[in-house]
């Protein structure tokens, strides 16, 4: 009976250790997504030390491929390891969301310290992309502990891969076309609605145009262009544009869909309802000046979800009443709402972060030009 007792004590113990404990990450030579290969410490006291990391037991481990850690004040490490067993000697961590404040990478192997940030000149990064990109020296058929340290006043994902130079540059230029064609594709829609209001002076053409322009520059900028091709040298106009851009884009989206649908005339008390998605977008960028960063962003994420259900409200109810504008408006704009509202879900942690909940936005604006 005593043997049986104490298998049952310590049972319960090694079942913590084996779950606390990740697999290391075996690199092969291609691309790998390493999020359920990696635990996460949260530091609520943005004070902890790399030699206290290295020696917590408080980490939890990832569950899914990309880690969502959503809005926090908090520092969060992440720790991971691997071991190569592929010819390369030369690995590159990325981490493709721009959007951190703060990023360092800590390597047990060799001590160094790479520490990147959106809040400084982009020209002072060894690989000119606005991804985090770190160097992983590892040689064949050893192993090595890592650790990152995250920290950001917008949204946290943590979509990190794991590569050879040649297949990381190759999927960061992949991406980059990609993101060519969807610029090139709002700058037709911006410049033929803008020849189109000069030639009708039609009030809804005129919001349209600074609607899709607004719309765009917020894509961009949370994909990181604006801060690679526009602001390099001004961390700060990045770090304000974020919450500009998003803010004016759903201050002229809002007065586009009023004129547009004449929603005055046809549902006043809806239009009025309309103003406070156009008051809440305001105050976004009024916070955002004023340093409340985190507010502001939350701030967003209730004026879009707001402005979703105002605007599917608006459109259905004037639709079932065969207003053929409404109709032609909600095929319009019906999957870029959708993918709108995934965004902030997926923000908010409801859904996951995956291609479909993160580009479902960029398809909606394409398919409207």
């Amino acid at each position: 009976m005593k043997k049986y007792y104490w298998i049952l004590l310590i049972l319960p113990l090694l079942c913590s250790l084996l779950v606390s404990a990740q697999e290391p990450v075996t690199f092969n030579g291609g691309n790998l997504v390493i999020g359920n290969h990696v635990s996460i410490l949260e530091d609520q006291t943005n004070s902890l030390s790399i030699k206290e990391v290295v020696n917590s037991d408080a980490f939890v481990p990832s569950d899914v491929p990309i880690p969502n850690l959503q809005l926090s004040k908090s520092d969060f490490w992440i720790r991971f390891s691997i071991k190569n067993e592929s010819d390369q000697e030369q690995i590159l961590l990325a981490l493709e969301y721009p959007m951190l404040s703060t990023c360092e990478f800590y390597s047990m192997a060799d001590g160094r310290v790479q520490k990147l940030s959106y809040d400084e000149a982009f020209s002072k990064r060894k690989y000119k992309h606005q991804n985090f990109i770190f160097d992983i020296n590892l040689a064949k058929g050893t192993t090595s502990v890592y650790f990152l340290r995250v920290k950001s006043s917008e949204q946290m994902v943590l979509p990190m891969i794991i590569g050879s130079e040649k297949t990381i540059m190759e999927k960061l230029v992949t991406n980059d076309l990609a993101w060519g064609i969807f610029i090139g594709l709002i700058l037709v829609m911006v410049a033929y609605n803008f020849f189109i209001w000069l030639s009708v002076r039609d009030s809804s053409y005129f919001y349209y145009v600074f609607y899709s322009l607004f719309v765009g520059l917020t894509q961009i900028t949370l994909s990181g262009y604006t801060y690679r091709f526009i602001f390099s040298d001004s961390p700060e106009l990045n770090h304000l544009s974020i919450i500009l851009f998003a803010g004016l884009a759903g201050v002229t989206g809002n007065l586009f869909m009023m004129h547009f649908l004449q929603t005055r005339e046809n549902t006043p008390k809806l239009h009025k309802a309309t103003y406070v998605s156009i008051f809440i977008y305001s105050a976004a960028i009024i916070l955002r000046l004023l340093g409340y960063d985190q507010a502001s962003y939350r701030a967003i994420d209730i004026a879009a979800v707001t402005t979703v259900l105002l605007t599917f409200t608006v459109t259905i109810s004037l639709s079932l009443k065969g207003y053929r504008p409404a109709i032609l408006f909600l095929l319009a704009f019906s999957l870029f709402f959708t993918g709108l509202l995934l965004f902030v879900l997926r923000n908010i942690g409801v859904v996951p972060y995956n291609d479909f909940s993160n580009y479902t936005k960029e398809g909606g604006i394409a398919l409207n030009v």
